[in-house]
């Protein structure tokens, strides 16, 4: 009986040491998008700086690279591959019909050469076209949705307008250039009890044109999802928490703990990958530490590559080979980084 005691004593023990070694994990399971990196990448500074008062957004053109800057003139600028030297700039800041103010980038499609811009309430929406000689204002018009307000924009097939809205309850919403809605789909991501119009969660939103598809990178926790949409019709395919996020509700609203894993910083579509930056955030002894990870996952969400970057980037932009990629860093000042992938 004493050693039948025993056997059962020691198998509880294990049992809930084993409890405990889960629980742990599931809290902080960084290491399922970070734990040993296929290899560190080490960027390189184009020589020219950029006349940005910050970091900013780059896209990849087949004449050179799109700079969209944070300045009150020479927004739009286009940069040489080589050194970052400037091809040719233009637009600046103010209310007129070829100027921009507080509006947001939404997508430069390289296909066709055209940057779009949004108001911040979505209503406004402007598309130049660019070409080393000239940026050209070619489209100015209101959307006239039922828009209150959004975090992220993006646009497919250059007609159709995404939005992760906000102040009616975290949607990603499609809409047509007449303003009609073709589809939304909430994304409710800490349960029904949460009020949602007056606390939302922000996600990094990118198109596939041949694909046809959306993703959601979410900034606040490591959560991505996909959609489809064909025949004005979206519908998701799949989402998940790459790490379960820490946080508590009160009043009907979400708040994150102090070690909370914040989400994704960017995000692009290639026509095989998707591209997420993954500023990761440990604390230690009251201090934070960051690392900057590229993460390559493929169309059903599985993550193939990681890489820990040397350069803390803000956005990323991959050539058509997928072979170079850009970001633009502000330390020391703001400059194009450069990485070939091994």
């Amino acid at each position: 009986m004493r050693s039948i005691i025993s056997v059962l004593a020691f198998a509880f023990i294990i049992t809930c040491l084993l409890m405990f070694c889960t629980g742990c994990s599931n809290k902080h399971d960084h290491n399922m998008i970070t734990r040993i990196p296929d290899d560190t990448l080490r960027g390189v500074l184009l020589e020219n700086v950029i006349n940005s008062r910050r970091a900013c957004g780059v896209w990849h053109s087949e004449f050179g690279l799109i700079i969209v800057a944070i300045n009150d003139e020479e927004i739009i600028q286009i940069r040489k591959f080589e050194d970052g030297g400037l091809i040719h700039s233009d637009i600046t800041t103010g209310k007129g019909k070829n100027e921009l103010m507080n509006y947001v980038v939404a997508k430069f499609n390289p296909a066709t050469n055209n940057l779009f811009f949004v108001s911040p309430i979505g209503q406004s929406i402007k598309k130049y076209s660019i070409s080393p000689e000239a940026i050209e204002l070619v489209d100015d018009f209101n959307l006239n949705a039922d828009l209150i307000g959004f975090t992220s924009a993006s646009v497919l097939n250059d007609k159709y307008f995404i939005f992760n809205t906000v102040f009616d309850g975290n949607y990603i919403a499609v809409y047509n250039k007449n303003g009609d809605c073709s589809g939304k789909i909430a994304q409710h991501l800490f349960g029904d009890e949460v009020n949602y119009k007056q606390r939302y969660h922000q996600p990094m939103i990118a198109t596939n044109d041949n694909r046809k598809v959306i993703v959601t990178a979410d900034c606040d926790v490591s959560y991505m999802a996909m959609y489809k949409f064909n025949n004005d019709q979206i519908e998701m395919i799949w989402s998940k928490y790459f790490i379960e996020p820490e946080y508590y509700i009160r009043n009907s609203l979400f708040y994150f703990e102090k070690t909370h894993i914040r989400g994704f910083e960017w995000v692009e579509l290639s026509d095989t990958y998707i591209y997420a930056l993954y500023d990761l955030q440990l604390y230690h002894d009251r201090t934070i530490s960051r690392q900057t990870y590229l993460l390559i996952f493929d169309y059903d969400g599985n993550l193939l590559k990681k890489y820990f970057l040397d350069y803390k980037i803000w956005s990323v932009s991959f050539s058509p080979d997928g072979k170079t990629f850009y970001g633009v860093t502000e330390y020391p000042d703001v400059h194009i980084v450069k990485y070939q992938l091994p």
